[in-house]
């Protein structure tokens, strides 16, 4: 998956077509995703599906992306760069700067794509392992690949700034796909940064008491929160378990 050829002029690829977990892009949005993987799987370039669409892999709740997230192997960030322009789309650092050392940002009828390989907190790195494990999404003549629940979490796990935290989407995840983690993997994968895990879990463990998962002790002081009759997780309990394209 690393260094591929491709043409030199990228022929306007047939768009994929729009599945239900699409739901939630717009049509630009829609036809950028589409362009970008089908362009990527002609030039045999990996791509992996992240971000809000990834998350849709595994739980039933879509929201809207202000961005398309693709993970790539870091070997592949200049092809993809390259791949990009010639379906139009521009590099937006002198417009809005971002650090180059873990992402390609670029933009097409105010369309975001973003090319990650790495965590802004250089952590880890996208690496074979992540294609390994992840999860096909079959879509029309293409297999989209989305990247596994355990390495969502880790990509997710340290964006918890005063500005912006990502833990609300890994709450939704674990109440979904947490049953069927690799729990082993993911500790392992972790290392060092484990105890933030466990403290994703001890949170999880006040808002979903219901939900059991692998070595968690369930709190069960979710009614503390709010006393609300819609928000008590019993009712939350009734929910389906499994998401659109859940394995």
């Amino acid at each position: 998956m690393n260094g591929a050829s491709y043409p030199d002029a990228i022929a306007p690829p047939a768009p994929l077509p729009r599945a239900e977990w699409m739901g939630f892009l717009d049509d630009d949005e829609w036809l950028a995703f589409s362009d970008v993987v089908c362009a990527a799987t002609q030039a045999g370039l990996g791509l992996l599906v992240g971000g809000a669409l990834g998350l849709s892999a595994y739980m039933p709740l879509n929201r809207h992306t202000k961005d398309i997230d693709f993970y790539i192997l870091p070997g592949d960030r200049e092809p993809m760069a390259r791949l990009l322009a010639r379906l139009g789309f521009e590099d937006i650092h002198e417009r809005m700067p971002y650090d180059r050392a873990w992402i390609y940002r670029a933009m097409r009828r105010e369309v975001i794509v973003d090319l990650i390989w790495s965590f802004p907190n250089r952590r880890a790195e996208v690496d074979a392992e992540w294609f390994r494990h992840s999860h096909p999404m079959p879509c029309g003549g293409v297999l989209l690949r989305a990247v596994a629940p355990e390495e969502l979490i880790r990509a997710k796990l340290f964006v918890f700034q005063r500005e912006r935290c990502d833990w609300p989407d890994l709450l939704n995840l674990l109440y979904y796909a947490g049953p069927r983690l690799d729990w082993d993997r993911l500790r392992r994968s972790l290392g060092p940064d484990a105890p933030l895990l466990e403290a994703l879990l001890t949170v999880f463990g006040w808002v979903c008491p219901e939900r059991e998962l692998p070595g968690l002790i369930a709190s069960q002081r979710a009614d503390l929160l709010d006393s609300r009759a819609w928000f008590l997780p019993v009712l939350h309990a009734k929910l389906t378990t499994t998401g659109p394209l859940n394995r």
